[in-house]
């Protein structure tokens, strides 16, 4: 009974152990991000802090190309998808307390999709590597500006009715010559005013 007993604690023991060797690897979690096409967003990812070799970022849809791998301090561009060349980085090179986050840059529509986070250590296997950190990116248009929005309402104003913009043209029109008249009046009556006024003195 007491070597049964011995033996379940050692298996126990092992067996925690491992798990939390490997678990520390294996923490999965999704995250949603908004962002709007033109923006750069970043894609958040903390791996734990052992000996971190290679980081790979990958989207499910792209097949066996990739976002980004980063390995041997330097990035790999042999399979890394065309669309992301020269628009992707990480974060923090250096990878400072764990940080693989990915750096994206000028979105567009076509890269929503659930990125994919995966890190390798050394002394571990790479093959099957289970992400640590899925990211589903959404992105929407670019907001529109206030002052297209105003005149999208005045555009349509003036479609639906075309009366009374019509209208009021024709009162600033009419406006227009009223004060035209009322300036050339004014305008007459001060030449004349000193005009006579030159005549007058000449006479005298």
């Amino acid at each position: 009974l007491i070597i049964v007993c011995c033996t379940l604690h050692m298996m126990t023991a092992t067996y925690h152990k491992m798990c939390n060797e490997n678990c520390s690897m294996e923490v999965h979690c999704t995250r949603i991000i908004t962002t709007e096409s033109g923006q750069n967003v970043t894609l958040t990812c903390r791996a734990p802090k052992n000996n971190i070799v290679a980081v790979k970022w990958s989207r499910a849809d792209l097949g066996d190309e990739y976002v980004l791998l980063y390995r041997d301090e330097q990035f790999a561009p042999e399979e890394q998808h065309p669309s992301f060349k020269n628009r992707v980085d990480l974060q923090d090179r250096q990878m400072k307390d764990g940080d693989v986050s990915l750096i994206l840059k000028n979105v567009t529509i076509n890269d929503a999709g659930t990125y994919e986070c995966r890190v390798f250590s050394r002394g571990t296997n790479h093959k099957n590597h289970r992400p640590i950190t899925s990211v589903s990116l959404r992105v929407v248009a670019p907001s529109v500006p206030a002052v297209l929005l105003v005149a999208a309402v005045f555009g349509f104003v003036i479609y639906r009715k075309p009366g009374v913009i019509t209208a009021s043209c024709l009162l600033f029109f009419k406006l227009s010559q009223v004060y035209f008249c009322i300036f050339f009046i004014v305008c007459a009556v001060f030449l004349f005013d000193l005009k006579f006024s030159e005549n007058t003195k000449y006479i005298i």
